[in-house]
């Protein structure tokens, strides 16, 4: 088959269709906003004790919260203004380099 035609048979890319409104997921959002509004405080709470920054496995320990938790929600405070990427990095516990955030002042 030509280059040509090949190309030709081929479906357009589309965008994916948005999801359907589900209450269940408003339910879910709705559910765990009061506890996320918390792991932001204790997080918040866990850089600003810490001038020098802190990777997501070093707030975890600080803010005594799972390295899961604040790796989902730092990047979250980072979007909202109150958390910013240093450009550094350290080794954590696997011996791999980590971002180190700060506190917005």
């Amino acid at each position: 088959m030509p280059y040509t035609q090949l190309l030709m048979s081929f479906e357009p890319i589309t965008a994916p269709r948005k999801r359907p409104y589900r209450p269940t997921s408003t339910e879910a959002h709705e559910s765990v906003k009061e506890s996320k509004e918390a792991m932001y405080e204790k997080i918040l709470r866990a850089f600003k004790d810490c001038e020098e920054g802190l990777t997501s496995e070093e707030c975890a320990a600080k803010a005594n919260i799972s390295y899961e938790s604040a790796h989902k929600r730092i990047p979250e405070l980072i979007q909202q203004h109150k958390l910013f990427n240093t450009g550094e990095t350290r080794k954590n516990k696997s011996g791999r380099s980590a971002m180190v955030r700060k506190i917005v002042e």
